[in-house]
């Protein structure tokens, strides 16, 4: 009896998760933008090809959870690689996980042979922004324009792109915004460590991105991914500078502009990280649906 399917997901395999990414119907969420894959040390991916559809399975200390089949749907082939699915690993029950809102359907149409409850976690539900809402920020907010105002005119900041020569600088800003955190309370994985093999794999990750500088001190930086018509971003800073991050946030979106959605990922429940996230833009929160479904 199987604990995940037979091929590992490396980063050599970017190309082939991605191709099947692009084919699935809609956006989905902050996981299937690849490197999620690649840079969390205790979770491990695996995947097989069923009917044409790529099926990964996650295992993070034992648990396992299978992500929803991608590529070109059809009701036939989705609920083929299903049975397919349950016949590999030999179970009755399997959890599905990071199910978007617009495949529930397919899991719906399984039929009588299997029963399904469905759940979601909130902590885990990504943060969603209209591009054009991020846009015109500084545009429709007084407090935010005179922030941004004060800062470009105070320090008369750069924008340099993140590159091999460079790139080292993003775990600087981490490790300095990390500084007064207490390690023995992390509960969600290092984020230093995280950021680290980031760097390390910048290029191969297909990330792109840049820092803020001032005179020849580096500040802050925005990694993105473009997936889709989706931007997924993360940012840090060196310290708190009033209208830096008004700064950051209106770069990118001058950058990425032919985006519709920026993502900004989940807040793990952190309440830091929830009122800073809702406090960006005006948002929408796109769940993550979770799946315990039995072989009748």
């Amino acid at each position: 009896m199987p604990d995940e399917f037979e091929e590992k997901v490396t980063i050599e395999k970017r190309g082939l998760i991605e191709d099947f990414i692009e084919r699935t119907p809609g956006n989905l969420g902050s996981l299937f933008c690849f490197p999620e894959f690649i840079v969390f040390e205790k979770y491990k991916y695996f995947y097989n090809i069923f009917e044409n559809l790529l099926c990964i399975s996650e295992n993070c200390d034992g648990r396992i959870i299978i992500l929803p089949p991608l590529g070109d749907y059809n009701l036939k082939n989705f609920c083929k690689a299903i049975d397919k699915i349950f016949d590999f690993f030999e179970k009755r029950v399997l959890i599905f996980g990071h199910i978007p809102s617009q495949l529930l359907g397919f899991f719906l149409s399984l039929g009588k042979k299997y029963r399904i409850r469905f759940f979601y976690n909130i902590d885990s539900s990504d943060y969603l922004y209209q591009t054009e809402k991020l846009k015109n920020l500084i545009k429709n907010s007084k407090k935010r324009r005179h922030s941004y105002n004060n800062f470009v005119r105070k320090y008369k900041p750069e924008i340099e792109e993140i590159n091999s020569e460079n790139k080292q600088m993003c775990y600087e800003i981490t490790k300095n915004f990390f500084c007064k955190q207490n390690c023995k309370n992390c509960v969600y994985g290092c984020e230093k460590k995280i950021i680290s093999t980031t760097i390390e794999k910048y290029e191969k990750l297909g990330y792109m991105g840049f820092f803020v500088k001032l005179d020849s001190d580096y500040i802050g930086f925005s990694l993105n991914k473009k997936v889709k018509n989706q931007l997924y971003f993360h940012q840090k800073k060196m310290a708190h500078i009033n209208g830096l991050n008004e700064y950051i946030i209106n770069s990118n979106e001058k950058k990425y502009e032919d985006t519709i959605l920026s993502n900004c990922s989940e807040d793990m429940g952190i309440l830091g990280l929830r009122i800073h996230k809702s406090r960006i833009c005006e948002y929408t929160l796109k769940h993550k649906f979770f799946a315990r479904i039995i072989k009748i």
